[in-house]
């Protein structure tokens, strides 16, 4: 697991020692038995989740640490995938999210990205392992690290339980800029986006919105 381990290396990990509730897998996904569910637990026995690329990637920990939400909690139908009645999300395990919390998930046979905009899903891969291998690869891209860069040089630290969010939301051609971008409580980003994504959903191209939020 060369990929992961070099991910470690660069890595702050979360600090707690492994209690993940395995029983999680099977919840979610209806099996604790795949490839990328036994990658996670051998991730977890070696590292309580980590911050990587100046906060730009966050694989959470396997239980809430200063804030953080671990993968229970954070994977509750009550807290957010709620508001994405339309979409699977409720049968993906998420484990991991970039700067503006669109998580990285799976159904542990499959690795994907979730978009909090749009509730789409898009395939990475078929294993931890080879997920790791892409984000080192291009970490620019798949975490949104120079943007979380250049807005923490004007703004400080990012704090923890917190993401990056677009004031203009990127479906509705807010533009990726710091200027657009704000700081806010990663339930309520994914709360407010699942509301806007719920509206957008069944909208043909080019029709006009009133958006609403709760």
């Amino acid at each position: 697991m060369k990929n992961i381990e070099k991910l470690l290396r660069i890595a702050q990990p979360i600090p707690g020692k492994f209690s993940l509730d395995e029983s999680i897998f099977s919840r979610h996904c209806g099996s604790a038995c795949s490839t990328v569910f036994n990658e996670l637990t051998q991730f977890y026995c070696h590292c309580n989740g980590l911050f990587a690329f100046e906060s730009a990637l966050l694989i959470r920990p396997s239980n809430i640490v200063d804030n953080v939400f671990g993968l229970s909690e954070w994977n509750a139908e009550t807290l957010w995938k709620s508001h994405y009645p339309k979409t699977e999300i409720d049968k993906r395990i998420c484990f991991a999210e970039d700067t503006f919390g669109c998580q990285f998930c799976t159904d542990g046979h499959t690795i994907e990205v979730f978009d909090p905009e749009t509730g789409d899903f898009e395939f990475l891969c078929n294993s931890l392992e080879l997920w790791a291998g892409l984000i080192i690869d291009n970490y620019s891209y798949y975490t949104g690290y120079p943007l979380i860069h250049e807005w923490q040089k004007r703004n400080g630290t990012i704090r923890p339980g917190f993401r990056l969010c677009p004031k203009q939301f990127f479906i509705l051609q807010g533009e990726y800029t710091i200027d657009n971008l704000y700081e806010i409580n990663d339930v309520e980003g994914m709360q407010l986006r699942g509301d806007l994504s719920s509206q957008l959903r069944d909208l043909p191209d080019g029709a006009k919105i009133v958006l609403k939020t709760k």
